[in-house]
């Protein structure tokens, strides 16, 4: 397993498989001028052995978390969070804040429920160009088997 991220560097774990989350992560790292984000797909060993010692809340349906200052923020939290550390105009998003968390989340669970219907699925884990390679946090093997990156 790769050696934590630098202190100051949060984790953003996406569902590799979902054509949305692929796309949301591309943005992310478009939009990351900052430097404070690494990725991990959910079907990654690393995911796995991250998440195995540090347990996600009870009940959670992961399809993008992160992992900031020892602490998990699941669902419309997690997309907020990571908003806020944004370029450009995503911070502006942060203003979802004022929305109850039970109605942002109902809203995220929605969506997140129907996600491979309304926008798709690969047929295995999609990974960021070569360009994103340092941001990356997968088991080399993994990354080794994969042809162009």
């Amino acid at each position: 397993m790769k050696s934590p991220p630098p202190t100051g560097h949060f984790i953003i774990f996406y569902d590799g498989i979902c054509v949305l989350c692929s796309h949301a992560i591309q943005i992310v790292l478009k939009a990351d001028c900052r430097d404070r984000f690494r990725i991990s797909p959910l079907q990654s060993a690393f995911a796995a052995r991250f998440i195995a010692l540090h347990p996600l809340p009870d009940d959670t349906e992961p399809s993008i978390l992160l992992w900031a200052a020892g602490k998990w923020y699941v669902y419309s939290s997690a997309i907020l969070h990571i908003c806020r550390h944004l370029c450009k105009g995503w911070p502006l998003l942060s203003i979802a804040f004022l929305i109850p968390r039970r109605i942002r989340d109902a809203i995220y669970r929605f969506i997140s429920r129907h996600r491979y219907r309304w926008f798709g699925q690969y047929n295995t884990c999609q990974l960021p160009d070569a360009r994103w390679k340092t941001k990356l946090l997968i088991d080399e093997k993994y990354l080794e088997s994969r042809a162009g990156l």
